[in-house]
């Protein structure tokens, strides 16, 4: 998405409606209303209207050479320099969930899908105009779902607000979960690679301050605020790039000698984490049976098992 000039979007299509040949879509938009398939990737990965046996090829080779090989065969514009913009960045935030994941029983799919749907009935907070969105059959948020629980949303329309909300009393905007409101915050101030660690450390707060009972981030959107069950009248924690400001000592955090009440944790520095981003991916195991990708478990959703 960096290499593309045109503005795009990803889709879910079954072209072959009703035996769940489904398939993830890439496409570019024609006008206002109008969009351009240029690509579609079965969910196996062996058939694709560009390449086939896409996960073996990473296998083989890394993804970022499959991702070059593809952009020489569709016809896409492409710039002379990668430039980092709002569908890279739900592609980095997407892509960062499902290796947080890969132990869970995950799903990531489009809203208004079928399978979304049945999972958790989950329905989009807002109505897109057709100027924001060109398709019908569903909506542009990405959900990602562990079992029956939505943990995460992702929109490919560029307004950072619209994410899943909870009612407030002031301006702020509230999230049901830390997941969700690190992915309203990501586009402009982190990047899932150092979202565990911030996991982590509100993790270790709950133990000494108990569960977490409102997330909520300012209108000017400089950091999450989080406020625990024990001290329900004041900010337990203030999320920042780059570190966590907290109301009692955890790990290895410091005293602030500038503001004494607060200590704060460390986290990864921005740099780090876009290098870790950039690595190149371990290539996925692929189950000889059916041809999905098998979760680190080693056991295959249609019963393989990884000896």
């Amino acid at each position: 998405m960096r290499n593309v000039e045109e503005d795009c979007l990803l889709f879910h299509a079954e072209p072959n409606p009703g035996i769940g040949y489904d398939c993830l879509g890439l496409a570019t938009r024609l006008g206002s209303t109008r969009i351009d398939q240029k690509f579609l990737l079965n969910r196996n990965g062996q058939n694709s209207t560009a390449l086939e046996g896409v996960w073996k090829l990473i296998e083989q080779t890394n993804s970022e050479e499959v991702a070059e090989l593809l952009l020489k065969r569709l016809t896409f514009q492409i710039r002379e320099r990668p430039v980092d913009n709002h569908i890279s960045r739900v592609c980095d935030q997407v892509v960062g969930w499902i290796e947080s994941h890969l132990d869970d029983d995950f799903h990531v799919g489009p809203v208004g899908w079928y399978l979304t749907s049945r999972r958790g009935r989950f329905q989009a907070d807002l109505e897109y105009t057709r100027e924001e969105w060109p398709l019908a059959d569903h909506g542009p948020e990405i959900l990602c779902i562990v079992g029956q629980d939505e943990c995460a949303r992702f929109d490919q329309v560029p307004h950072v607000e619209r994410m899943t909300k909870m009612s407030t009393t002031d301006e702020s905007t509230g999230y049901p979960t830390l997941e969700s409101a690190l992915a309203g915050w990501a586009t402009t101030q982190t990047v899932p690679s150092i979202w565990p660690e911030i996991h982590g450390a509100i993790r270790s707060l709950s133990d000494k301050l108990g569960d977490v009972i409102r997330i909520h981030i300012p209108p000017a959107r400089g950091y999450i605020a989080v406020t625990f069950e024990r001290e329900p009248k004041k900010v337990g924690a203030y999320i920042h790039h780059g570190y966590v400001n907290h109301i009692v000592p955890i790990g290895d955090s410091i005293a602030l000698e500038n503001d004494p009440g607060y200590w704060r944790t460390n986290l990864s520095s921005a740099q780090e984490s876009v290098s870790r981003a950039h690595k190149t991916p371990i290539a996925p195991t692929v189950c000889p049976e059916c041809h999905l990708h098998v979760p680190t478990s080693g056991e295959c959703s249609c019963g393989w098992i990884r000896s």
